[in-house]
């Protein structure tokens, strides 16, 4: 039965795989790319990394969920909005069952019994400090997933940060209000009744917690990662999370209450146990649909996961000496200077790939990166004071560090010290500036 599942499985990723976009109706080439964007967003989940990251997200979780809270419930308590802590936690912690009203309201009275003025003030900032950790921490997670580096200022970030502190409580506050609301059957029984509502609309008003809850995860997506998410991208993703979140809540919940053997196993530790797994899988949810959205929004990095993806040496100088081109090119012409992303959309190419490439050609400054957002790619030397074995040299030890001749033979160091010397002697008086050369005659084959 289960090979039978695995080879049904293997010839339609065969067929998503090999089918020809160019040919067909467009309607078969959107469910084929989004076929496509499933495959290697759980290809990503089966590698463990979003796992990983998970994993260090529920520890820091668990580490700042009072400072957290405390901060924010400070914040909203200003505005008169600090009720809408306890309804948050309680939606948050409901697949945990009869013991989520308990765990919610003993962290609210936790958070409540915080007193600022006999922590002082080193108390306080350490307090901010590590509300806002958790923010950076969730921060820098997601930006691995978009393959980007922080480019705004700290003070810019820990607005950012108070945003979040202040309008996401608010903002999931209204979505589980509606949700509580909504899903009261004499409340929409009533509701049907004096207005005379359809069964169509009742459907309509029952579906707005979930747009409630995808709007926020939108929201999270595009206002979170250190770069510009596109609403489409981040409306996918959401959209992705939003019903794995609910479907998954739903069946945990469900095992919770149909299951009482952990309860024995664990004892009063079983409630800990649960909540801890129930935020893995949160987050683990919430990782999932950021990297579908990062698959939305730059179609060019879905590439079928199997055997080696890496490039060769040969690709890797090739690939080098074209990037190196396009940035020189842009340069002499006065246009804009290539990004990252435009590099690896431009060549076809992983922003990983591209910027393996990048890295070690910045730091001997044959290549300099701009302050601006996004960063920008310029000449770091005149092309014409750059010897071209140097750069090819740079991009071949590039990975060499942890290897010296005295980790081979004698023989092999002779055969790769007469490539190299090759090398030298093919590309001998030939600089940079040479790659501009229009006129440049490919060698015969």
């Amino acid at each position: 039965m289960i090979n039978t599942l695995k080879n049904y499985f293997q010839k339609v990723s065969d067929f998503v795989w090999h089918y020809d976009l160019k040919t067909g109706s467009m309607i078969l080439a959107s469910i084929i790319k989004f076929l496509r964007i499933m495959l290697v967003t759980f290809n990503d989940l089966s590698k463990g990394h979003i796992g990983l990251h998970a994993t260090s997200l529920v520890y820091t979780s668990l580490l700042s969920l009072v400072p957290f809270l405390a901060v924010s419930f400070a914040i909203l308590k200003g505005v008169g909005l600090h009720n809408y802590i306890e309804p948050v936690l309680l939606s948050l912690l409901s697949p945990l069952g009869s013991q989520s009203g308990v765990i919610a309201a003993q962290v609210v009275e936790t958070v409540e019994n915080i007193n600022v003025g006999v922590l002082g003030v080193l108390g306080v900032l350490i307090l901010l400090y590590t509300a806002i950790a958790l923010l950076n921490k969730v921060e820098r997670v997601f930006n691995t997933t978009w393959h980007v580096k922080p480019s705004q200022s700290w003070a810019t970030r820990i607005s950012k940060y108070i945003s979040v502190l202040v309008v996401g409580p608010i903002f999931i506050g209204l979505a589980l209000a509606a949700t509580a609301t909504l899903s009261s059957g004499d409340l929409i029984g009533n509701f049907m009744g004096t207005l005379g509502l359809s069964a169509w609309t009742t459907l309509i008003i029952k579906t707005i917690p979930y747009i409630l809850i995808i709007a926020a995860f939108t929201f999270f997506y595009m206002f979170v990662p250190s770069t510009r998410v596109e609403l489409k991208p981040a409306l996918f993703g959401a959209v992705l999370a939003g019903v794995l979140w609910e479907g998954t809540g739903r069946i945990f919940t469900s095992i919770v209450v149909s299951s009482t053997n952990y309860a024995a196993i664990y004892a009063g530790l079983a409630v800990l146990i649960l909540m801890i797994i129930w935020l893995y899988l949160s987050w683990t949810i919430l990782l999932l649909g950021s990297s579908f959205a990062f698959y939305a929004q730059y179609p060019e990095n879905i590439r079928r996961r199997s055997g080696h993806t890496g490039l060769s040496i040969f690709r890797r100088e090739q690939l080098a000496l074209t990037v190196i081109s396009i940035i020189l090119e842009k340069f002499s012409k006065g246009t804009t200077a290539p990004t990252l992303v435009g590099l690896a959309q431009s060549l076809n190419q992983s922003p990983e790939n591209i910027e393996a490439i990048l890295a070690p050609l910045e730091r001997k400054e044959i290549i300099k990166k701009t302050d601006q957002k996004p960063a920008t790619y310029l000449p770091g030397k005149a092309p014409e004071t750059v010897p071209l074995a140097d750069v090819l040299n740079i991009i071949r030890e590039q990975a060499d560090n942890a290897l010296t001749n005295k980790n081979f033979s004698p023989g092999v160091n002779i055969i790769m010290d007469k490539t190299s010397a090759g090398i030298q002697q093919a590309t001998a008086n030939e600089t940079l500036a040479v790659i501009l050369n229009k006129d440049t005659k490919e060698p015969k084959k």
